[in-house]
Parts: structure tokens; sequence; C-alpha cells
């Protein structure tokens, strides 16, 4: 596809700007411990039964793509693990050089629960080391009590962090991170831990592009953010923006074959972020892999002056504490 020719580079922290890089899909960032992690990632929510996953992640491996989401919750992991097993040597691929994301489910966020939620997750990906590993959710589900503004979720966040950090030292995890984090979140965690989150996974598209101070936090702290969600929920309604639509045919012009999908999964990287996208089938997979194009400052400026400002996932703004 379309790009200038210029020297591969580590995309390096959040909200910087991405180059027109000959293979998006082999770039990676560095995050804040130094380790490598790809900007592009196939994300696995709701794809479950080892029969589609075996013939998905074939689709996945055969397009390039080198990061696979998943979590707990996800109730996939001991399907990933065997459908990567399965096709990683096809594509002369060894684990070292795929990176894995797990998450821990809001129930297993208790002392007693955390190691015992990693090891399984080790188990069913049939991995001696998970490479990022997320709390999925500011909140825990294991408190006795209803309320969302409780400050018990502030003490159970502490707790799962150290268990978190005890098993990063452990080398059980190479990394670890969180997900759907507010900024106070965050804030209260950089509070009681030197030790930082390498990645916060948010909701992120251009209906919702995420508060301006949680923005700022994580360019500050270096804590990378990576986008989930990116089509706007099950109806995918982003494809459909009029906005989004326009700046296609505007590149169409040069590069005609192009997709509402993957304008959106580029303006996204551009943006700063490193994006999960997924998809059920072999064309869509390869398309939304191909993203070695550019979108111009005044497409960027058009796309973010959509005036809809709709989120499609859970709101973690009503963890209050």
């Amino acid at each position: 596809m379309e790009g200038e020719e210029v020297e591969e580079e580590s995309y390096n922290g959040t909200l910087k700007s991405l180059k027109p890089f000959r293979r998006v899909k082999d770039t990676k960032v560095t995050l804040n411990n130094g380790i490598r992690m790809p900007v592009l990632g196939f994300g696995t929510y709701k794809i479950q039964g080892l029969e589609d996953l075996l013939q998905i992640i074939k689709f996945a491996l055969s397009a390039g793509y080198k990061l696979f989401d998943t979590a707990s919750d996800y109730y996939n992991e001991r399907d990933l693990g065997t459908s990567l097993a399965a096709h990683l040597p096809a594509n002369n691929l060894e684990r070292d050089d795929i990176f894995v994301i797990s998450k821990l489910a809001t129930e297993d966020q208790c002392v007693a629960n955390v190691r015992k939620a990693v090891l399984k997750s080790m188990k069913n990906l049939m991995m001696e080391q998970i490479d990022l590993y997320l709390v999925h959710w500011p909140g825990a589900s294991i408190l006795d009590i209803p309320e969302d503004d409780s400050p018990k979720h502030r003490n159970v966040r502490q707790d799962t962090w150290q268990q978190l950090v005890r098993l990063l030292d452990e080398e059980k995890l190479r990394s670890i991170g969180v997900s759907n984090f507010c900024e106070r979140h965050l804030v209260d965690l950089l509070e009681y831990s030197s030790v930082k989150p390498v990645v916060n996974q948010v909701e992120f598209h251009p209906h919702y592009r995420q508060p301006q101070e949680l923005l700022d936090l994580c360019k500050e702290q270096d804590i990378f953010l990576q986008a989930y969600g990116i089509f706007g929920g099950g109806e995918n309604a982003i494809l459909f923006d009029p906005v989004i639509i326009e700046v296609l045919k505007a590149i169409k012009r040069r590069i005609p074959y192009l997709t509402t999908a993957q304008v959106i999964l580029r303006w996204a990287l551009q943006s700063g972020f490193g994006v999960l996208t997924r998809a059920m089938d072999y064309t869509p997979i390869h398309c939304n892999a191909d993203l070695d194009f550019y979108i111009t400052k005044r497409q960027m400026k058009q796309i973010n002056a959509i005036s809809t400002r709709t989120k499609y996932y859970w709101d973690p703004e009503y963890i209050v504490h």
C-alpha cells in the first residue's frame, strides 16, 4: 500500500504520530519497562470454540498479526493457546515471535485468587510466561456490597496490584498493566506502587476519544494506551459514520481498495494509540492488517471533529473510588 520510504523504527510513546511505515504489522512500541510490543493486535473477544479459533488464528497469523489479546472472562484462553501452538510452526514462528495479552477477571481481584488465576491462564495458554497481564476492570465483583462508590474497590485494587508485582518478579509475567482505568484510578495506583502499568487498554474510537486528563496522565507517566472497541460496539456503528465514509472516498482516489475499517484503524494509530482489531473471515482479517498508508492532517481533523459522542461499552466512571 501507499507510503513514504522511511526507516523502520519503534513507535515510542503514547500520543506520538505514527509515520507511514512500510509494515505497520511489524512496528513495535517500547513500553516503560523496555519490553517491545506490536502496535497492532488481534482481539478474541466473543470468539469461542476450538474449531472457529483454529481457523481464525490461522488466518490472523498468515496476515502477519503478532499480538493476540484474550482474557479470563472471554473463556477462550485454552482454545487460543491450542490454536497458536498448532499454527505457529506453519508460519515459521516460535513462541517468542508473538506477544500475548490476558486479563484478570473481576471475581479474581483478591489476594487469595490472583496467583491462582494467573497460573490458570498460563496453563490454559500453554505458556510458561504471559507477555502482558492486565487488571481487566477497576472494580472488584468479589465485594459483598453492591455500591460502585465503595472505597473498598481501592483496597482490592491495591492488594491485586501487589500480587501481580510479585508474579512479575517471579517472571511468571513479563509485563503488567490495566484496562478500563480512569485517570483517578491510575493516580491512585501510582500513589501506592512504584511499578507503573505499562499499558492501559481502553475503549477508543472516533465517537469516544477518552477524557483529556486520562490522555495527559498516560503521556506524562509513559503508560501506553491501547484501543479496543475501535469500530463502535456490536453493531460496528463507526463503520457507517458519514464522515469516515467521506474520508474513505477521498483516500480511495489514491488507494482504491481501502475500507472504512482500515481508515479507522489507521486513524487510531496516527492518534497515538495501539489498536486491537477483530474479524471472523479471511478477507477482513487480512485487510485490517494492511495499514501502510497515511491519513492527511486535514483528514485527521475531519475525523476528530465528528460530533457524535457515544460510549458503546462499559463505563468505569461508575467505580468512583
